[in-house]
């Protein structure tokens, strides 16, 4: 992981090690992301360095100009030297891109097992957030054959992802993003309200499952952050929602 690389190289123990387990193997929507792991070799890197890895097949040249994909696994080491961040992203024609940011050395690939860490796609619906070990808001969503989908949002850690049942796996939704869709779902044009994305969070009790489920559709329509091929059923507030909100009126 470097400017002195030579290309094309396979990944090191470390790499591999790092972006295989943000990708488990007991999830069949990250398959396809691991057989690209095994099989491609790392073509460059973008040319503001940064530890962003341009994988593809050994004859190809990577796109170094093309706009990075949007995440689709993350996961976050705390090894000997600091905060290690490894991210996978959305796989291209051609071409895997994932970033490795922070320290990361031998003696962290020694200790890797032994150290605190957390992967997103390691999540499932009803458990605890896989950073800060809270309860994140759960919002079920279904397309209108079934397909299910949760929308999570952790007011502790600040980070919002979709659950694709079908797949098993966890999409990160950017909160600037999602926040503006919610706003103009709830058409507030106020600046000082519809600017300050970090209120998703502290706001988040006064909004009810059907908003946030609306707010998702229409992201995800513009983003595509999940492949879907039909509408989201978008029903009246939820009973839960709804009690919650209740509770907190006259508790």
């Amino acid at each position: 992981m470097g400017s002195d690389d030579v290309f094309p190289r396979e990944l090191d123990g470390l790499e591999k090690k790092l972006l295989l387990w943000v990708l488990p193997p007991d999830q069949p929507g990250y398959a396809e992301y691991r057989d690209r792991l095994t099989t491609w070799k790392v073509l460059g890197e973008r040319p503001w360095g940064g530890g962003s890895l341009l994988l593809g097949p050994s004859a190809s040249n990577p796109d170094v100009d093309a706009p990075p994909p949007h995440p689709v696994a993350v996961g976050i080491v705390e090894g000997p030297q600091g905060v290690l961040t490894v991210t996978v992203r959305e796989l291209q024609a051609g071409q895997l891109e994932c970033d490795i940011t922070g320290p990361a050395d031998r003696e962290l690939d020694r200790s890797f097992e032994q150290l605190r860490r957390w992967t997103l796609s390691s999540w499932r619906p009803d458990t605890p957030c896989p950073s800060c070990g809270g309860p994140p808001r759960e919002v079920v969503m279904t397309t209108v054959s079934g397909r299910m989908l949760v929308l999570a949002l952790c007011t502790r850690d600040q980070r919002l992802w979709v659950h694709d049942d079908l797949k098993k796996m966890n999409i990160p939704l950017p909160v600037t993003g999602f926040y503006n869709e919610l706003m103009l779902q709830l058409k507030i044009h106020d600046p000082g309200i519809a600017l300050q994305s970090r209120r998703l969070f502290l706001d988040l009790e006064t909004y009810t499952d059907a908003v946030l489920t609306r707010a998702f559709e229409a992201h995800n329509r513009i983003r595509n952050r999940v492949h879907l091929d039909e509408s989201l059923v978008l029903t009246e507030e939820r009973p839960a929602s709804l009690l919650r909100r209740l509770g907190k009126m006259f508790g």
